[in-house]
């Protein structure tokens, strides 16, 4: 059996503001280039990991306190408080430039994939903060994943697997810092696509391996491609 297609995303690959907003933004530029803004490190590591692996990839640059790419229409935070006050056509016009278009042409190159008759895994890349409201995440990396979709299980443990063994160093943990199942671009996609045909996996770096410098961002890079290449060698049916 061939190996399955792959797709890498990168939401909060930036912290842009579209030229019309910039007035709204002014006095919150310390604000943006922190980890509310964007996934600092997210898109060199998307970048790296296509390059490696041979991936299509997909990312925004736009800050997400313009509008939240990982999030569904209905959630509460699809809008900052910056951008939520809004007028409604106004916020129809940035999810007619910026959220629309992203979101429709990843779901298009799956549906691509799955009308071949084909089985994709996608990962959906991102970073974290090493420290939110005074507490302290311990981990390095994490593996976010449905439960009960066993595709999903089953990449996740052959990519921890298989960091531990290039890198044990790297303290890897199961849906952490947040939960695989909560609101975000794989889990809309999980409601489209059967667990027969899509699986969606977020990675979650911490911001501390990927944003310090010296030789630990191109170690994660390099050990974190040959973790996805050995989960995926092998068939998963």
């Amino acid at each position: 059996m061939t190996a399955p297609a792959a797709i890498l995303t990168c939401e909060h690959g930036g912290h842009k503001i579209p030229d019309d907003l910039k007035s709204l933004f002014e006095g919150h530029g310390e604000r943006l280039k922190s980890h509310r803004g964007w996934d600092p490190g997210a898109l060199e590591l998307t970048l790296s990991l296509s390059e490696k692996l041979g991936y299509p990839v997909f990312y925004s640059e736009i800050s997400r306190l313009v509008v939240e790419l990982n999030r569904s229409e209905h959630n509460r935070t699809l809008f900052s408080d910056i951008t939520g006050s809004l007028p409604l056509a106004k916020r129809k016009q940035i999810l007619d430039e910026y959220y629309y278009p992203f979101r429709k042409k990843v779901f298009s190159h799956i549906s691509r994939i799955i009308q071949q008759g084909g089985f994709i895994i996608h990962f959906s890349v991102h970073t974290f903060s090493p420290v939110i409201d005074g507490k302290i995440r311990n981990a390095d990396a994490g593996l976010l994943y449905d439960p009960a979709r066993k595709s999903e299980r089953d990449v996740a443990a052959r990519i921890a697997e298989a960091l531990k063994q290039y890198s044990p160093h790297i303290r890897t943990r199961m849906n952490y810092p947040y939960t695989g199942k909560a609101d975000g671009h794989a889990t809309a996609l999980r409601k489209s696509f059967g667990p027969g045909e899509y699986a969606g996996l977020e990675l979650e770096i911490n911001q501390q391996l990927v944003t310090g410098g010296g030789t630990g961002a191109s170690e994660l890079h390099e050990s974190l491609g040959q973790a996805i290449e050995y989960a995926l060698a092998k068939p998963l049916f």
